[in-house]
């Protein structure tokens, strides 16, 4: 004898409560082994994928420079006219790190040195590496700056030599002579009198900036011990803080250097990064959800907050050497005493006063901004944009003749845009091995949710049905043998 229906749909019924339980737990099961598999992925161990790309990046990084020719040079001199600029560029150079001198300790980090080469890319720029720009004579006001605390003989001094060498507050020179450096006349002749300067002068000229340089030594966590310590900086130099700022909470050394991040971000958080250029560490916060290629992504961007006055954000009055208003900081105190002010680009996010004071200033928000696209399971930064403006400050030394009509101003000399984005092999790469396995996982435990619901919400439906079947036919039942009954009286 068969099974009856009412009990074939209690076992249908069954099997759809079981597979319900099963995909449900599955969740859980699958959840923890993507998490597990991840974390090995992302950990920095010799050998594995993730270190290959951590010591020589696979996606292309650039770097842009755009100028500001300084248009009426003589009438800002002669008669403090306010400035006009004309952005040039961009000047497109390809960037290749290397990381060297590596040594594993065993805490869990590694300690390693970073050379950077820039390679001219004509095909990406909007001019030649011999353009010609005019830009303000940033040695001069260097040595000007320089010369606030020094005697009175030595001013006197410099100041005849400048006199003699026909010094003039704005120069001309070549792209490549303003990024690489150059021969500087006059720095030959104060390096004479003051042997702490060279006589070579470039913006990215130096031991720590330039091509084939190292920007200091590195020891940072492998994520072995800790995967949510994955690249983050433990020392630089050898220090746990920095030796500029005027406390230890602005001399924190905090986060990575922007390319990668621990796994299982969360839009809460802030992406903490370390920077040498700036001197210090940020943070970016989530802004929106974005894709690149199909592949989603969480971008985080620098907030006002980072160069915000004290007045506003007091977390700030630590970097005051001195304060100089929002939108500014101040690096004369990391840059051997030149006076350094970085912004965002075209003083985004600034002071609007910024803007004002020069005729040439155009912020905006998707051209300016800092930007970092992060895959949130494995915290990789998929797309970046760190952009960053030079500016130096201007006004009258009584010393120096040629400074004589300038009116105080915050003056902009160029910015750069430092990008990567990652590219085809690297994103089918990336969807091969994380994507399409966590997918599949979600395939597998929705369908044994969706089948075991299906199949319980059936088996329920039918034995409902079957029940109320079979209380209308016993209803029927009863009313009939009543009838007979009733008509007899």
């Amino acid at each position: 004898m068969g099974l009856s229906v009412t009990v074939k749909l209690a076992i249908i019924a069954a099997v759809g409560a079981v597979l319900c339980a099963v995909g449900g737990g599955l969740i859980k099961v699958f959840s923890n082994l993507i998490s597990n598999e991840i974390q090995k992925q992302v950990v920095l161990t010799n050998g594995s994928e993730a270190y290959d790309a951590w010591k020589e990046m696979p996606v292309p990084i650039y770097m842009q420079f755009w100028f500001f020719d300084v248009k009426n040079s003589d009438e800002i001199a002669n008669s403090g006219a306010k400035p006009i600029v004309k952005q040039l560029g961009p000047y497109t150079y390809q960037e290749f790190r290397e990381k060297y001198n590596i040594t594993w300790h065993g805490n869990g980090s590694i300690t390693y040195q970073q050379s950077k080469k820039y390679i001219f890319r004509p095909h990406m720029s909007a001019g030649r590496e011999s353009d010609n720009v005019t830009m303000l004579n940033i040695p001069l006001v260097t040595v000007a700056n320089f010369l606030k605390f020094t005697p009175s003989w030595l001013k006197m001094l410099v100041s005849l030599g400048l006199v003699v060498l026909d010094e003039s507050l704005f120069v001309q020179h070549t792209v490549k002579e303003w990024l690489w450096g150059y021969e500087d006349p006059m720095l030959q002749y104060v390096s004479k009198l003051i042997p702490s300067f060279d006589s070579k002068f470039g913006l990215f000229y130096g031991p720590t900036s330039g091509n084939l340089s190292s920007d200091g030594v590195y020891n940072i966590f492998t994520g072995e011990l800790d995967s949510s310590q994955v690249a983050v900086v433990n020392t630089w130099n050898g220090d746990k803080f920095l030796p500029y700022w005027k406390s230890d909470y602005c001399n924190m050394i905090n986060g990575s250097d922007g390319t990668i991040y621990s796994p299982f971000v969360e839009k809460t958080q802030k992406l903490m990064l370390f920077s040498t250029d700036l001197c210090r560490s940020i943070f970016t916060t989530y802004e929106k959800d974005v894709s690149l290629k199909g592949l989603k992504l969480w971008r985080f961007t620098a907030p006002p907050a980072i160069f915000e006055n004290a007045t506003v954000n007091p977390d700030n009055e630590c970097f005051c050497m001195p304060c100089l208003g929002s939108g500014l900081l101040n690096m004369s105190v990391c840059k051997t005493g030149a006076p350094i002010i970085v912004s965002a680009p075209h003083f985004y996010m600034g002071d609007p006063k910024l803007v004002e004071a020069i005729d040439g200033m155009h912020p905006v928000k998707e051209d300016h901004e800092t930007t970092i696209d992060v895959e949130p399971l494995t915290g990789l930064a998929m797309k970046l944009a760190r952009r960053m403006q030079i500016n130096t400050y201007i006004e009258p030394i009584s010393y120096l003749a040629q400074t004589a009509y300038l009116k105080p101003t915050f003056f902009p000399v160029m910015w750069v845009n430092e990008s990567g984005e990652a590219d085809d092999a690297s994103l089918a790469k990336f969807k091969s091995d994380v994507q399409i396995p966590v997918l599949i996982t979600k395939i597998v435990q929705y369908t044994l949710l969706a089948v075991g619901a299906m199949l319980l919400i059936t088996a329920l439906t039918f034995l409902i049905i079957r029940q109320f079947s079979k209380k209308a036919e016993a209803d029927e039942s009863m009313g009939s043998l009543l009838a007979p009954a009733s008509g007899d009286q």
